[in-house]
């Protein structure tokens, strides 16, 4: 059971899809800036943890190599 949680982890991290567009006052369609990921003193316990979700989600990403074009 253990291996099918860790598999499937980021299922489990994303329940509130668009919570921190909403926490941070984005509208949806566009894309969250960079420098609203900095985490302040001030943030809740809550949003320390959707923007660290969020800075490691972005890392998934990677460019297409131009070698498979």
């Amino acid at each position: 059971m253990v291996k099918k949680e860790k598999k499937f982890w980021i299922a489990w991290a994303i329940k509130h899809a668009g919570a921190l567009h909403r926490m941070l006052k984005v509208a949806a369609w566009e894309k969250i800036p960079a420098k609203k990921f900095a985490i302040k003193a001030s943030d809740t316990p809550l949003m320390k943890k959707r923007k660290n979700l969020a800075k490691t989600l972005g890392s998934f990403h990677k460019k297409k190599s131009s070698l498979y074009i």
